[in-house]
């Protein structure tokens, strides 16, 4: 009677026999399940990372298209800047073309839009 009281009283802990193999096994599933949260969580950030970075690629595409195809020597750039400045497409050009000779990663084809390479 005084031994089923007692335990009525307080709370049930349930004991379980366990080998010294599984309390590391859990160890290392509990350190594993943390791993993969944190990964979980850094796919997340690079994923808003490399949508943002789809973004600028998008808009400096629409700018080398206008470029391309304008007569004007002259256009109006906010990519580099928040205000907008004036760029002479020539030097645009001229940049582009260089810097895309110098970074293998960033390849300029016969109209002028960027195909970003994953070799």
């Amino acid at each position: 009677m005084v031994a089923t009281t007692a335990a009525e009283m307080e709370n049930v802990v349930p004991i379980e026999r366990s080998s010294l193999y599984m309390l590391r096994m859990k160890e290392e599933m509990n350190e594993l399940t943390d791993k993969l949260e944190e990964s979980m969580n850094a796919i997340a950030l690079q994923r808003g990372v490399v949508h943002d970075v789809e973004k600028i690629l998008d808009a400096i595409q629409q700018e080398m298209k206008i470029a391309a195809d304008s007569d004007e020597p002259e256009m109006l750039s906010a990519l580099v800047h928040d205000q907008p400045q004036v760029v002479e497409i020539e030097e645009l050009k001229t940049r582009v073309s260089i810097f895309s000779c110098v970074n293998p990663f960033i390849i300029i084809n016969a109209s002028p839009t960027f195909i970003v390479s994953s070799s």
